[in-house]
């Protein structure tokens, strides 16, 4: 595993898509997420007859355990500039045919295709990782509601505030598990496609309207007419539940079904994700065993 990762990555690191692509991705993750927190997209005289709008009504939502929700979310909206990368590497070894150069060398198909899932899979991981220490960054940086002076003894307050070591850190983090499926189901998917489409450029336009557009209006549209959640048990759209927007319970219960459901459970759609990314897998070895090198 670990020699064909070195190769892997041999071939990535010279390849300057890769990291235009890897660092842009990390910049807007901290710009979105900085923006949002900090209220820029809010006007401060929205209503001139009303009250102004405070711009730091946003940094507490960046506190502890709120911010695994926003930059979960911020992930998701941005996933899509990560399998553009992989899909333009797949593409170009099957276009080019350099893959059967790894035949040359001595590589079989099996392993040149373990070599992209691990590919995937290295990505996968390393977004969750900038994602959690961006998270944490932020969750730290952001004060906790502390009982105001007076409200408490002043012992206990200064103890609290000196010393808060925020017990609410490790509440949500199951995001981060979302953020690493939704990147893989991405990714695996996009690699998925670039077997059969074998063209970059078609892949990536397919790839971005059906993730962003089709995808959505369909799940919206069967949802719509079934009264229920099946849609969202579609491929990449489970993920996107997943981390979806963090509204407020009030209004998710003024948007739940008429007989009470409020949609799958998180568990539900993390396992279907997982079982989409078996899919992959078992769809993509089929292609490549049938495919002429």
């Amino acid at each position: 595993m670990f020699r064909l990762l070195e190769l892997e990555w041999l071939k990535l690191r010279g390849y300057r898509p890769f990291w235009v692509l890897m660092i842009l991705f990390i910049v807007l993750l901290f710009l979105t997420n900085f923006v949002t927190s900090r209220g820029f997209f809010l006007t401060p005289h929205l209503d001139p007859a009303g009250p102004p709008i405070d711009p730091r009504a946003f940094i507490p939502n960046y506190a502890f355990p709120k911010v695994w929700d926003y930059v979960g979310f911020w992930v998701r909206m941005l996933g899509g500039l990560l399998p553009v990368f992989i899909i333009i590497s797949t593409t170009n070894e099957l276009q080019f045919r350099t893959n059967r150069q790894n035949v040359i060398d001595g590589w079989s198909r099996a392993e040149f295709y373990h070599a992209k899932w691990l590919s995937c899979l290295v990505i996968a991981v390393a977004v969750t990782l900038v994602a959690g220490a961006l998270g944490a960054g932020f969750g730290f940086l952001t004060p906790q509601d502390i009982p105001a002076p007076g409200t408490v003894d002043p012992f206990t307050h200064l103890l609290v505030q000196q010393t808060d070591l925020h017990p609410e850190v490790t509440g949500h983090l199951d995001r981060l598990f979302f953020m690493f499926l939704l990147v893989l189901n991405y990714t695996g998917f996009a690699m998925t496609l670039s077997f059969f489409l074998k063209r970059g450029v078609l892949t990536i336009i397919l790839f971005v309207v059906f993730s962003y557009f089709l995808e959505k209006m369909a799940a919206g549209l069967v949802n719509w007419q079934t009264h229920t959640y099946f849609g969202d048990y579609f491929p990449l759209q489970c993920n996107a539940e997943l981390l979806s927007f963090p509204t407020p319970d009030v209004i998710k219960k003024a948007m739940a079904n008429p007989d009470g459901h409020a949609g799958p459970t998180s568990t539900a759609l993390a396992l279907t994700s997982a079982g989409w990314l078996v899919f992959y897998y078992a769809v993509g070895w089929w292609k490549l065993r049938r495919s002429d090198w």
